[in-house]
């Protein structure tokens, strides 16, 4: 994906569940992808988040921008999280309907 350069990937129960607690906070240009993830929580997060649930299909289905501390938020029809700094979701330019890619060139 254009404007992203890192994605941590989180599919393992194990690493869904620590998803970003107890790491190095995000930084522009890096995301975490949880899969299969159809609901987040803030719980502990020092900072604000953006999600971007992403259907089976590779779609964005709901994008949430400043997620806050202390929250919870869902969309059933994602089947996995992209958790981005806040902001990030609109310098991409991400919105519901588009294909989303990314991986080695």
């Amino acid at each position: 994906m254009a404007g992203l350069d890192e994605v941590l990937v989180a599919d393992s129960a194990v690493e869904r569940a620590r998803g970003l607690l107890a790491r190095e906070p995000l930084r522009r240009g890096q995301g975490m992808y949880l899969a299969p993830c159809r609901s987040v929580h803030s719980f502990g997060m020092p900072y604000v988040l953006d999600l971007v649930y992403i259907d089976r299909l590779g779609r964005v289905c709901k994008v949430v921008h400043g997620f806050r501390r202390w929250r919870v938020s869902m969309s059933l029809r994602a089947h996995g999280t992209l958790e981005l700094l806040a902001g990030e979701a609109r310098r991409l330019g991400l919105r519901v309907g588009q294909e989303v890619l990314w991986g080695e060139d």
